[in-house]
């Protein structure tokens, strides 16, 4: 069992609500979403059966009550997110198994060997073209969801930059850590710098060295969070976000049931191959018990298409 029913208890579903609601009411300015409040709904758990053979979806209820222009009337919605159960999630009447996940960390990686094209990718939004020596870096617009125009700056430029473009430049506190520890730094690299680029290049390509830095695990939270923000390229957030505000602006109040963003919760576990077919045998990943459901928070996936180098596996367990 992971610690995903806790998680989303303490921090998932107020930062669920705080991101998709927030806004929704930006282009209908007579109707306002004020007064904003949520619980999650407690009620006596149905046994794991009672789902599978009505082939539904344990969910936890996200209940919402607002009031519009602060007019005193309270209005509901409501929107769903899958929990677990006797140590499994059921969707639609399908087990499925949470297990931690071995994966590639693609932040601060660089390429610097074989055909095609050099580069230091920072993130998944700023990349160093290293024969062309210029940093590019692409923004999604925050309030519409759009792909701002791709900015560029040279290496003899960089900087230079400064005031608002210079933000653009900052590193996450993560991946000043990454580099700090990758390169062996003496120093913070707080912004992507022409010493910071420099420094990239003089260690070379990492991908040969296929450190264990460049490696994450993933739980079952981060990976559902980061589904939601980060998937698709942002568009599972903004998409979905838009949907409900489109909803808004049209009939002044949100859904009764938000079902774009229910689905898109569930979406996440719906992804294995035993999906559509209708399937409701337990997913069981390479080494799981079975049985012993309990023994998957000791036990991590490792996807055919990670490499994996088995000296890590000492340091992998004490991870999990």
């Amino acid at each position: 069992m992971s610690n995903f029913n806790q998680y989303f208890k303490n921090q998932g579903a107020k930062l669920i609500v705080d991101r998709f609601l927030s806004g929704v009411d930006m282009y209908n300015p007579d109707h306002k979403l004020t007064d904003l409040k949520w619980y999650i709904e407690e009620l006596n758990p149905e046994p794991a059966s009672y789902f599978i053979e009505n082939g539904l979806t344990a969910s936890h209820k996200v209940k919402i009550e607002y009031t519009i222009n602060y007019d005193g009337n309270v209005r509901f919605s409501e929107f769903e997110v899958p929990k677990e159960i006797d140590g499994a999630f059921i969707i639609e009447g399908a087990y499925r198994i949470a297990t931690n996940t071995l994966g590639n960390d693609y932040d601060c990686r660089i390429n610097m060997s074989g055909t095609g094209r050099y580069y230091i990718n920072f993130d998944y939004d700023r990349e160093y073209d290293i024969a062309k020596k210029v940093l590019k870096i692409k923004r999604v617009n925050p309030e519409l969801g759009l792909d701002e125009k791709v900015r560029e700056y040279k290496l003899d430029e960089i900087d230079k930059v400064s005031g608002i473009e210079r933000e653009a430049l900052r590193l996450t506190d993560r991946q000043i850590k990454k580099l700090q520890v990758k390169l062996d730094l003496d120093y913070e690299p707080k912004y992507i710098t022409k010493k910071v680029i420099e420094d990239c290049i003089a260690f070379g390509d990492d991908r040969i060295k296929d450190l264990v830095i460049d490696k994450k695990i993933e739980s079952v939270p981060s990976g559902f969070m980061n589904y939601l923000f980060k998937g698709g390229n942002n568009r599972n957030f903004f998409g979905t976000r838009r949907k409900i505000q489109n909803y808004w602006t049209r009939y002044n109040k949100l859904q009764d049931q938000i079902n774009t963003l229910t689905m898109l919760c569930a979406r996440y576990w719906k992804g294995s191959s035993d999906a559509s077919k209708g399937g409701s045998d337990i997913q069981i990943s390479p080494g799981i018990n079975a049985i012993n459901l309990q023994s998957l928070t000791n036990k991590i996936q490792i996807p055919q298409s990670v490499a994996y180098n088995e000296s890590f596996g000492d340091l992998i367990c004490i991870g999990a």
